[in-house]
């Protein structure tokens, strides 16, 4: 039986649907992890302003505030595991703590695996690059839930989003059209209370609130997936 009659990718309403339980879930838990995420995202702007530097993309920038960047980057995704373990797990917050510190390494690997593999496909043909991206989304989740090293969460992640890619370009698609959603609500809201909240902090309580929903939606992929990839082995064995 061939992959296209035994593995039906999952619907993506169904992905979604569960990332917002979840989401909803595990919001309390996973808030304040998610706020000190963009506090550490604004770090880099925050040390140029304090500096006398300029904030241009393209401006030179000093050997302290690319100290900075790199320590708000390793702090953000440190937040981001913990908001994962948070989402999936049942464990207490001082074992997802762990975890996550734990991880980070592994994780810092995965990234700079999957950002060289999307960059030389995207030097060969940008369409492997795009390919490449979308396919190596799970790589996170397989390392968090399989304790899989960096090569190997790559390469399972490459395996269960075969003959998925564009269902997963969709839940991706799907979930960033929510996000912009979240934001347009925010500024609407932010010209509301213009007299109460400056539009920087408008900005910021969204981004924190969003972040956990993506972790979310990347769990409830890769869990589909998998759950895909077992219905086809039961397939096979019969």
């Amino acid at each position: 039986m061939s992959d296209s009659t035994q593995s039906v990718p999952p619907p993506v309403g169904d992905v979604v649907a569960v990332a917002y339980e979840r989401f909803r879930a595990t919001l309390l838990r996973t808030l304040p992890f998610s706020l000190l995420a963009v506090l550490l995202g604004q770090w880099p702007s925050v040390y140029l302003l304090q500096g006398g530097e300029s904030l241009q993309l393209l401006a030179p920038k000093s050997l302290g505030w690319w100290f900075v960047m790199l320590l708000a980057s390793v702090g953000t995704l440190w937040c981001w595991l913990v908001i994962a373990r948070r989402q999936w797990g049942r464990d207490s917050l001082v074992l997802d703590i762990r975890a996550a510190t734990r991880v980070l390494p592994r994780a810092l690997l995965i990234l700079l695996m999957s950002s060289a593999l999307v960059g030389l496909g995207a030097l060969a043909l940008v369409i492997p690059g795009i390919y490449l991206l979308v396919a190596l989304w799970p790589a996170l989740a397989v390392s968090l839930a399989e304790d899989a090293s960096a090569r190997v969460s790559i390469d399972r992640a490459l395996v269960l989003v075969r003959g998925a890619w564009w269902q997963s370009l969709s839940v991706l698609v799907v979930m960033l059209v929510l996000v912009l959603g979240f934001f347009v609500i925010g500024a609407i809201a932010a010209f509301a209370l213009a007299n109460l909240l400056p539009m920087s902090v408008v900005t910021a309580l969204l981004a924190a609130f969003f972040q956990p929903f993506v972790t979310a939606t990347g769990w409830a992929q890769y869990q589909a997936l998998c759950e895909r990839q077992a219905s086809s082995s039961a397939n096979n064995s019969l």
